[in-house]
């Protein structure tokens, strides 16, 4: 049996979709991870850097007919464990598990390297992430979710070679947990009385961050033609008005996150915000 080196580390927040690199509109179903007892999500999908994968991909579920969800466009869900210091692949199901009973035949699909119920991960050599704190739901404002705290397995060739405790000590989190809530404050910030009512609806498409402190010192407004700036300098006023902003540290770093809001200036939208200022 290997040895799993434990460090904790107070590490601040990591965010990490897939290993893929792939970046989804829709939330991607996990995979998941059994680890000393406890099954996780996983912030990973290590079977899609097997070197064989496009070959695998169309024999995982042979004859049996299964739904693609935008949810899950990598066609499965894989189930993962760490047993003596080593990762294992032990299940490969359909995007509805558990609901369905669609499930790979890995004996077929691996041959003699799948033994005893399990696969060892031998092509895999990189860092996962497995959320194990409070998540923080996925938004289409930044197109991550986050979790704190996080463990982070160092992989070698299947084998664990470290194990971190990541606790986002310095992480401040609190309007990305309520996005509508969010829309629903830009709105209401607007200064309607002074702002003429377009004939047409104007939307104003906003993306912004942070620095270390909370201050948004980064505005970036989508360039539209024949827009009045009064609707632009409105849009950045509102928006400098969620200061302080969430604070995300990545592996002890500050990281960047960009959000993208959009605040859309119309006469019903000044009846259901406008306000006695």
């Amino acid at each position: 049996m290997k040895r799993i080196k434990t460090i904790i580390i107070l590490f601040a927040l990591y965010c990490f979709t897939s290993l893929s690199a792939k970046v989804y509109a829709t939330e991607q179903i996990s995979d998941f991870l059994t680890f000393q007892g406890k099954t996780y999500r996983l912030y990973a999908n290590p079977l899609e850097l097997h070197p064989e994968i496009k070959r695998l991909k169309p024999k995982l579920f042979g004859t049996q007919e299964m739904d693609i969800s935008t949810a899950c466009w990598r066609g499965y869900i894989a189930h993962w464990e760490i047993v003596g210091g080593e990762l294992y692949l032990t299940a490969i199901h359909g995007c509805d598990y558990p609901n369905d009973k669609i499930k790979a035949n890995l004996t077929s699909l691996f041959g003699s390297k799948y033994i005893n119920g399990r696969l060892k991960a031998d092509w895999l050599t990189t860092d996962l992430i497995v959320p194990k704190g409070i998540v923080v739901p996925y938004i289409k404002a930044s197109t991550i979710s986050v979790t704190i705290p996080e463990l982070y397995f160092r992989i070698n060739n299947g084998n664990i070679e470290q194990v971190f405790l990541v606790d986002a000590t310095k992480s401040k989190i609190n309007w990305m947990y309520q996005p509508n809530s969010t829309m629903d404050f830009l709105h209401y910030d607007i200064n309607w009385k002074t702002i003429p009512i377009p004939k047409r609806s104007v939307k104003i498409n906003i993306a912004f961050s942070a620095d270390k402190d909370g201050k948004i010192d980064e505005i970036q407004i989508a360039k539209e033609e024949k827009i009045d700036k009064r609707y632009q300098r409105e849009a950045i006023r509102a928006i400098k008005r969620l200061e302080p902003w969430d604070v995300i540290y990545m592996m002890g770093k500050h990281k960047r996150i960009t959000s993208h809001y959009s605040i859309t200036f119309s006469a019903e939208n000044k009846k259901i915000f406008n306000r006695t200022w």
